[in-house]
């Protein structure tokens, strides 16, 4: 079995959860981050990831923006070798003249298997990884989430990207059609081993409407007390503020976060199946804080800075996890 592992910092789907005592209202975040294509549970044929992001062997690969190991155009840099480089793509001809491609051969290195007609995505843009077919041109890589069963949306939930096998940043490209640079930063590892590595598209944002997701159906997720945000995707219709969340299907809107919150009367809200669930909760900018980015770029609407209705921007989030100009929308 394959496993997904990202180098430096954590881009796959995790859980933050922080609980902190603030204005009567006990907070509880969960929230998910993505990897624009790569927040995966299935890669590949038969990939899976792990989710606890501790990344055992986050030492290895290369660099982002680093050839690490050099030669023939960026080639020669993977941990297997075998008849071809899967980074180069230098398989000859068949005998019968048909065009082949470099794969993994799910064993210690690498062989040469004719392409498929129906090898046709180009390199960055949305795909659904299948385990028994390669939707992307030959010489990339479906990697991300299985698709949701979204029917006629299909085409609007495509979790994964045709990603290149890499060297270094640099041949990676950007994604199609959002233009969202790609970083050779993620390895393919079978028992533990390093395969080789993959180019990642992460679609960052900023908090509060200041930087929006490039990426259609998405939500822009803090991931940390210094405001860094990723752009998650969303599957099919959007929840709502105080509306239920934490599932995929049941991501939040835009400008608001997936929260675990107990009442001071003690209310809470509830899933279908009567039990507690998770709420959207706008975020909003803490009055009188300074930003890292342009203040006046904030405004009073719901999602940019200010709180809808009657609600007010107040103190609940662990200012460890969360920055401090950030808090959330309450009576």
């Amino acid at each position: 079995m394959r496993l997904l592992k990202h180098l430096g910092k954590r881009t796959l789907t995790l859980l933050a959860c922080t609980s902190t005592l603030g204005v009567g209202i006990l907070v509880e975040a969960c929230s998910s981050s993505s990897s624009g294509g790569f927040d995966s549970d299935d890669a590949g044929t038969d990939g899976t990831v792990n989710p606890s992001g501790n990344d055992a062997g986050a030492d290895t690969g290369p660099s982002p923006g680093v050839d690490a190991g050099g030669g023939d155009a960026g080639g020669h840099c993977t941990p297997i070798s075998g008849i071809c480089d899967i980074v180069l793509q230098d398989c000859p001809k068949s005998k019968t003249g048909q065009t082949q491609e470099c794969v993994w051969n799910g064993s210690t290195g690498t062989q040469c298997v004719p392409t498929q007609a129906s090898e046709q995505v180009p390199t960055g843009r949305a795909c659904c990884p299948s385990q028994d077919s390669n939707p992307c041109l030959p010489g990339l890589e479906c990697v991300g989430d299985p698709c949701p069963d979204a029917g006629p949306d299909a085409a609007a939930v495509m979790t994964g990207r045709c990603s290149p096998h890499c060297c270094s940043n640099d041949q990676c490209g950007v994604s199609d059609p959002e233009g969202i640079s790609g970083s050779c930063n993620v390895t393919e590892t079978s028992g533990g081993k390093d395969l080789y590595y993959v180019c990642a598209y992460q679609d960052t944002c900023k908090p509060l409407g200041v930087q929006p997701c490039k990426s259609a159906n998405s939500a822009c997720v803090v991931q940390d007390k210094f405001g860094t945000g990723n752009c998650g995707p969303v599957f099919g219709t959007a929840s709502q503020e105080h509306q239920a969340c934490g599932s995929v299907g049941k991501e939040c809107v835009d400008g608001t976060m997936c929260f675990y919150r107990f009442f001071p009367d003690g209310g809470q809200i509830f899933g279908p199946d009567a039990s507690p669930a998770d709420e959207c909760l706008y975020l909003c900018h803490t009055p009188n804080s300074a930003t890292p980015f342009d203040g006046g770029l904030l405004t009073n609407a719901a999602g940019h800075g200010g709180c809808p209705g009657t609600e007010t921007c107040k103190a609940g989030l662990d200012t460890s996890q969360f920055p401090a100009w950030l808090s959330l929308c309450a009576q």
